[in-house]
């Protein structure tokens, strides 16, 4: 089965067109409102606009955040039932709080040590490609 990427030009087109409503959101009635001689009930009939166009965004927007969200928090389960799973008798308690300990450790501990492990992030992404190359190969290497 091939799974085919959804194209990201629509996407930056839409978050580039999002940005420029809240742009002209947040600047237009208070700069132009003066100078174009706006009465109140043009400046509302605006700003009614601006919402509802980036209310209707947002909510596709964060259905998809949401979908991506639920998604991806899925690994975490799969995990923990395999963990579990392996564990021996009597010991699921242990065995699941060293395994989340350590992932949540480096959860906290990751974006300090990449922001000050080099002088670029390049260089601090491809020690972790490094990293994560030599565990796979461990894992690999562990299942001979």
């Amino acid at each position: 089965m091939q799974v085919t990427q959804p194209p990201l030009a629509p996407a930056l087109i839409a978050m580039t067109g999002l940005q420029a409503l809240v742009a002209i959101a947040l600047f237009a009635p208070g700069v132009l409102a003066p100078k174009l001689a706006l009465s109140d009930n043009e400046v509302g009939a605006f700003a009614t606009a601006m919402f509802a166009t980036g209310a209707s965004t947002s909510l596709y927007g964060g259905l998809l955040a949401l979908s991506l969200g639920i998604t991806a928090s899925g690994w975490n389960g799969i995990f923990l039932a395999e963990v579990a799973r392996l564990a021996p008798s009597g010991r699921v308690a242990e065995a699941t709080a060293a395994v989340l300990m350590t992932s949540y450790t480096g959860l906290l501990a990751g974006p300090s040590v990449v922001a000050g492990a080099a002088d670029t992030l390049s260089l601090s992404y491809a020690g972790l490609a490094g990293l994560t190359v030599l565990a796979t190969l461990t894992l690999i290497g562990a299942r001979r």
